[in-house]
Order: structure tokens, then sequence, then C-alpha cells
């Protein structure tokens, strides 16, 4: 699944691209795309997609054995599938790649549709299939000449993405976000002023990292520990494989724990 496109070209040339690659198609996929475009720009609509009661209704929905779930996924094939993938085996998905390279010289992301989970299932889940995405990226990126310290500075070759979420808990990561911001607050107060609060804030506050760590309950650390495990071991894969891993940004209230972990 294509999630970014990395332009490295004219801008004359991309527009030219894209002309040359929606030339053949007809009005009705056009108008799907221009309608998913501007839906996507509706952010309270984004917020609501993205709550997570609706994302499993969704997935069961598509999982569903009988005959609604094989309505609910011809539906979604017919609507939103192929504006956001590029196929369902990578063989289909190289294909577009090749087809977008050659015609407006587009770099892509190799990508599966992993989102984010509430449950320790959905994370391993998660995990599991990240790991045959890289493995699987290697494949692909083996028949190319082009050397990995290269491909880590240009990004010629497609490269895989990981969300945090989709290996821990996001209440977690906002909680932590919390202690995080709280943490530069504090070291900010203590360099500006010197003044002794151990008394309100506890012994390690004057060190954020500490103070922030200190500052989870058990639970937390707990999954903390987890999830850095899990995002750990896919980076070691990832650098024993030759593949570059794009670690996504998340939402505001997310992002500073991100960036620590």
């Amino acid at each position: 699944m294509f999630r970014r496109m990395r332009v490295s070209m004219s801008f004359s040339r991309l527009r030219d691209g894209v002309h040359e690659y929606y030339a053949p198609e007809d009005t009705a996929v056009l108008f799907r795309n221009l309608s998913l475009a501007n839906l996507a720009s509706i952010s309270a609509l984004m917020e609501a997609i993205r709550r997570p009661w609706i994302v499993t209704s969704v997935i069961k929905s598509l999982e569903h054995p009988g005959l609604f779930g094989k309505c609910a996924r011809e539906m979604f094939k017919r609507t939103v599938f192929h504006h956001f993938t590029a196929g369902e085996s990578i063989a289909e998905t190289m294909e577009v790649a090749d087809e977008l390279k050659a015609l407006a010289g587009i770099g892509v992301v190799l990508d599966n549709s992993t989102e984010e989970g509430m449950n320790e299932a959905t994370w391993l889940r998660n995990f599991g299939n990240k790991q045959l995405l890289i493995k699987t990226a290697q494949q692909v990126n083996s028949s190319s000449s082009i050397s990995h310290r290269e491909n880590t500075r240009r990004l010629p070759l497609p490269f895989v993405p990981l969300k945090v979420t989709s290996l821990c808990c996001p209440k977690m990561l906002e909680r932590l976000a919390a202690a995080v911001v709280e943490a530069d607050r504090l070291h900010v107060i203590h360099t500006r002023t010197c003044v002794n609060t151990d008394v309100n804030f506890g012994k390690h506050w004057t060190n954020p990292l500490v103070w922030t760590a200190s500052s989870l309950s058990p639970t937390d650390s707990e999954l903390f520990s987890s999830g850095l495990d899990r995002m750990r071991a896919l980076c070691e894969l990832a650098r024993e494989c030759g593949v570059v891993l794009l670690l996504d940004a998340e939402q505001t209230d997310r992002q500073p724990a991100i960036e620590l972990m």
C-alpha cells in the first residue's frame, strides 16, 4: 500500500506524468478520486473515523465470513481500495510501482494495511505482519544493484513504514506524551530559576527522562517496555535485511512519546 510518495523530479515532469497516468481512466474513476480527496480534507470526519470502535467495526465487517463480509469487501474494493492501495499481492503492487516510476519518477513506500491496535493480540499480529513485510522488501530490493548505504541517502527503492501505535497501546502513548511534556516544562523551570521544588515533583524531576519513567504506572511501564522491544526487534531485522524503515509520525497528543521511543 502506498501511503506516501517521494518526488525527485521537476514539478513539470510530475504534472506531465500524472496527466499521462490518469489519461486512460474514465470519468467515474476521476470523480471517485476527487471525492475521496475532498472527504479527507474534512478534519471532523477524519477525527471521527480514527475512533477505535469505528476502526474495529470496519475491520470486523471486512473479515466477516458470510454474505455480509463478501458485500462489504466488494464495496470497499469498488470505492476506497484502489485509491489507497496498489494491489492485494506483491506482484500487483510492484507492477504499479514500476508504472509510477517510469511515468514520473515517483518512489514508493511498501506497506500493508496495519493500523493502531488496542490489545496484545493485535500488537503481536501487527508485529508478525511487519516482519514478513520487511523480508518481502528485502526480496524486492535484492534485484537492484543499489547499495543499502546509497538507498538510505536517496531512497530510490521501496521502503517500509512503521506505526508505533500498531505495536503498543495508543492510550499509554498519550499518557507518556503528557508526562514528557510536563517533564520538559519542569526542566525549563529548573534551568531558569534553579529553584529546588523536589517536594512537589519528586526527587527525579530535574532529569526529564528519569522523571518521565518514574511517573508511569507499573502497567504503563510494562506496556512501554513490550512495545519498545517489538520496535527494536523490527529495527534490527530491517538492518539485517538491508531495508530502510520509516518511523511514521502520529497525532500531536502522541508525538512526544513517539520521539522518546
